[in-house]
């Protein structure tokens, strides 16, 4: 059973009381400062300034863009990827994947939604492992859309290196352990295998990469695919600022353009699943619809699913 928390940040019901949602967009963040505890940089990962009084643009914007969504964030310990140990990086996958089963049989009709990751590696093994388990098969399927923001690949330097560098970005130093684990990347290297490769071509994806700073380069950020396959995006953002937004005007620009990118995906997963639906009566029943975000800050790039750069 997941052990981790899935914060639930809005929902909306019908007049029965029950959730009336057809898309689930599920936030997961990225590393994290080894100083900083896992609740608070699980939100302010997505939220500005930090703190309380920010702004979790998750909560207070997106609702409006994607009336018919379940959004939630995903706190884990992000601190996995500074001990080098596989077994436990791919644990934690499973943890989400028990929680997001769960959330699901807990509502008399499945929700196809996708989420945006913050951390790269960690959201291409929850998929790998749906992808191994049939416990996890509907999630699998139902995944629309991935989410980008600043998530390392393989393009341009080598992931271990371009680990490196969001490590110097949190404040570690060459000296430390942690530093080199990151920078030896083998860590990530299970998650960019064949594996993850064949299935690039069943979701509809969203890389956002920062236009100021050098962090993750627009190489590293992107696939490289199809336009038809993936939308590449530049934000006027540093690594750090890609997936939060204040009010002021330069913020609300960027966040237009993730907003808009993500409700292109919500109304796409909706489109799809009425599809199936007609296709197949046992369709109707439990397929699902993601979308799915990541943020930058990770060694490797978020149903819709999301997912936020490390920070």
């Amino acid at each position: 059973m997941g052990t981790e928390p899935l914060r639930l940040l809005f929902v909306v019901t019908g007049k029965d009381g029950n959730s009336a949602s057809e898309v689930d967009i599920i936030a997961v963040h990225g590393l994290s400062p080894c100083s900083v505890p896992d609740c608070e940089h699980a939100f302010n990962t997505w939220r500005k300034p930090p703190g309380e009084k920010g702004h979790l643009w998750l909560q207070e914007d997106l609702p409006e863009y994607n009336p018919k969504a379940r959004i939630f964030l995903y706190e884990y310990s992000s601190k996995i990827a500074y001990e080098g140990t596989k077994g436990l990086f791919f644990d934690k996958a499973n943890d989400l994947l028990e929680d997001l089963y769960l959330e699901r049989t807990a509502v008399s009709k499945f929700l196809s939604t996708s989420t945006a990751w913050s951390w790269g590696p960690f959201g291409r093994a929850t998929l790998v492992n749906a992808h191994a388990n049939p416990r996890y098969s509907l999630i699998r399927n139902s995944t629309y859309g991935l989410v980008f923001f600043g998530a390392p690949h393989e393009g341009g330097e080598a992931i271990g290196a371009v680990a490196a560098k969001i490590g110097r970005s949190l404040g570690l130093q060459p000296k430390d352990d942690i530093f080199e684990t990151l920078k030896d990347g083998s860590i990530f290297a299970d998650t960019l295998k064949e594996s993850w490769r064949h299935q690039l071509e069943s979701h509809q994806i969203v890389s956002f990469w920062e236009g100021i700073g050098d962090v993750v380069s627009r190489e590293s950020a992107t696939f490289g695919l199809s336009g038809s396959r993936e939308n590449i995006v530049r934000l006027d953002a540093d690594h750090r600022d890609l997936c939060r937004f204040d009010y002021s005007m330069h913020d609300q620009d960027n966040s237009k353009l993730v907003r808009g990118n993500i409700q292109a995906l919500y109304k796409g997963a909706i489109r799809h699943s009425e599809f199936i639906s007609q296709l197949s009566p046992v369709a109707e029943k439990g397929e699902d619809r993601f979308v799915a975000l990541r943020s930058p800050n990770v060694a490797g790039g978020t149903s819709l699913f999301a997912e936020s750069r490390a920070r």
